[in-house]
């Protein structure tokens, strides 16, 4: 009896190793992870497989760098009075025609409350507002044109679209104090040397931090 005991126990220890050998090699099998190489994937294949497999799909950059201006683009719109025709060459030549016609003032202030008089000053003023406010806005973008997106894989569409969205808020906090800055130096540069206006006021510039309308 002991020496068959002894050959079945030998028989089940074999049989037992045998069979988590082999339950163990399907297990892993089973688990292992399958690598699959698409070689220049559309941008339809792309966002098929993202849907599918978004926490193991890696798709690395053959260029790891891209000029913003290759694939971003803003545009953007003065306030309706930059080009209007109040401050067109021809109405300000009119008016400033108008204006040469005093050789002195009136004795009840008439001439300073004449709009037709003062007018050339203000529009004058507005448009050279409306140039800084241009001038600003274009190096800016050209700034940014040139900058140079960096990424050695493909990101997420709501992640890009995030990082753009951030890009374009700092840029237009970075116009925006720009605006400020010119203003105050304006401002600071006209009470340091005491400048007085062909008017005799003392006109104020009032800029608009909310839409940074001048």
């Amino acid at each position: 009896m002991i020496p068959r005991q002894r050959i079945s126990t030998r028989f089940f220890i074999v049989l037992f190793t045998i069979t988590t050998v082999i339950i163990g090699f399907v297990i892993f099998q089973s688990i292992q992870t399958q690598t699959i190489t698409i070689w220049n994937p559309s941008l339809n294949t792309y966002a098929a497989l993202y849907n599918k497999y978004s926490t193991t799909l890696l798709c690395p950059c053959s260029q790891i760098s891209v000029p913003y201006e290759a694939f971003f683009n803003i545009t953007y719109t003065l306030h309706k009075i930059c080009s209007s025709d109040l401050l067109s060459p021809a109405w300000l030549e009119f008016i400033l025609a108008y204006h040469q016609t005093f050789t002195v003032y009136d004795s009840a202030g008439y001439f300073q409350r004449d709009f037709r008089s003062i007018g050339a000053s203000y529009f004058q003023l507005l448009a050279t507002f409306c140039s800084i406010a241009k001038e600003i806005i274009d190096e800016a973008l050209l700034t940014l044109a040139k900058a140079q997106f960096v990424n050695d894989r493909v990101i997420s569409k709501s992640y890009f679209i995030q990082q753009m969205q951030n890009l374009n808020n700092t840029y237009t906090n970075s116009i925006r104090k720009e605006f400020l800055i010119t203003k105050e130096w304006l401002y600071t540069t006209a009470q340091t040397n005491q400048l007085l206006n062909s008017l005799e006021n003392k006109p104020k510039t009032l800029l608009k931090q909310d839409h940074c309308a001048i």
